[in-house]
């Protein structure tokens, strides 16, 4: 590094430039406080106008963490809580990006999702294909010397890159994203799925629209030997219908023999119910109390940890073991009160420990990791590819079991 290029005066690292907590509420209710409208006009003004800086902040103090090594390390993991921060670009959006069928899943897609956003609502369209190439190469880019080593993450990134291209050009050729015009008909379908008392899950909404648009059979249903033939004894002279059915009434009927096919033909009503039972549990136990002991926390506990002892529970010291062992195990019964299907178990002995059922990993998973969200577990039935395998794995346990 040259370093007497490294200007450290060039700005204040104290100047206030985040959005204080007032000018974020007026920018979300229009409420200016005891502060006049254009009081805080100017101060948003003023904050959104040094977002160029903010950037710059942000470039200049990763690479100084860079130079002198702060950001590597077993302690570090820059790169591991990036892949959590809360994503807000799509709640703010005029219009939805479409979240084809093929949407590639996972915590980095969605780091990338959002900053492409935020680049998006800075410059709008057209694309800067020059934006895009330099980001790519400075992603991959080699010295001189190691130019074949570049040329080949090159062809195997765009190899990957032209798969994602296909699957999103094809499913987005279905007619079914969320940006697409369909939302009567999304509406219909999700009054149609409550009347069928079936959760109106985004996945599964899509799903019965996009069977709904396509031209080919799907390889969503079991094939059935029994196709449909029609009454020979009225092939030659069908009897004509009392009233023609009017558009509305017909989509609306193929609404639902989609969705009875679903019912009847893949594992909807279980993933169904497990998603209620889920989404029940994940509220439930947080509002749970045993003289004192908090169950959630030792449900956290136990996800983090794995196996724990019942000497390892922080309350357990302070609220008894008996009193303890008590909220576990009510957590664990089959006919518990707490949850619906067991989410704990213990194996007894000179020191009794307590570990996840499947049910009870699934239930981390939402109350933790999805803040409460069971949406997802519909792509089950409709879009199994889209499920981590180890997820895939725990609820055909758990369904196999239930």
């Amino acid at each position: 590094m040259v370093e007497h290029l490294w200007d450290l005066s060039e700005t204040d690292a104290d100047e206030q430039r985040v959005l204080s907590q007032k000018e974020r509420e007026y920018l979300m209710t229009g409420d200016s406080g005891t502060y006049t409208n254009a009081e805080m006009e100017r101060r948003v003004a003023t904050k959104a106008a040094k977002l160029p800086d903010r950037i710059q902040q942000l470039i200049d103090d990763v690479s100084l963490l860079y130079y002198r090594g702060h950001l590597s390390g077993e302690e570090i993991q820059v790169w591991e809580d990036l892949l959590t921060i809360n994503n807000r670009s799509r709640d703010v959006r005029d219009s939805p990006v479409a979240r084809t069928t093929h949407q590639i899943p996972g915590d980095e897609t969605e780091v990338g999702f959002e900053l492409g956003t935020l680049i998006r609502m800075i410059h709008e369209e057209p694309v800067p294909a020059n934006l895009v190439w330099g980001t790519i190469v400075g992603l991959i880019g080699e010295p001189s010397e190691e130019w074949e080593r570049e040329a080949g993450r090159l062809v195997d990134l765009f190899g990957k890159l032209e798969d994602y291209y296909e699957w999103r050009l094809v499913s987005a050729g279905t007619q079914a994203n969320e940006d697409d015009g369909f939302q009567e008909e999304r509406d219909e379908i999700r009054e149609i799925l409550r009347e069928h008392e079936f959760a109106p899950a985004p996945p599964l909404v899509n799903a019965v629209l996009e069977e709904y648009t396509k031209s080919e059979p799907s390889d969503r249903f079991e094939i059935s030997e029994k196709s449909w033939r029609a009454d020979p004894s009225q092939s030659e002279h069908p009897t004509p219908p009392d009233e023609i059915p009017s558009e509305a009434e017909m989509r609306r009927t193929s609404f639902e023999t989609i969705i009875n096919k679903f019912a009847d033909q893949t594992a909807l009503p279980a993933v169904d119910r497990l998603a209620k039972d889920l989404r029940e549990d994940a509220i439930r136990i947080q509002n749970r109390e045993w003289r004192g002991v908090d169950p959630d926390q030792a449900f956290q506990l136990v996800g983090r940890e794995g196996e724990t002892q019942i000497q390892e529970f922080e309350q357990t010291e302070t609220k008894g073991q008996n009193n303890m062992t008590t909220a576990l195990r009510r957590l664990s019964n089959d006919d518990s009160t707490w949850v619906n299907r067991p989410a704990l178990e213990e194996n007894q002995g000179e020191n009794s420990w307590w570990q996840f059922t499947p049910y009870g990993e699934l239930l981390f998973e939402v109350r933790v990791r999805r803040n409460c969200s069971t949406n997802w577990i519909y792509e089950f039935t409709v879009n199994p590819e889209q499920v981590d395998e180890g997820l895939y794995r725990l609820i055909s346990e758990v369904l196999s079991g239930s």
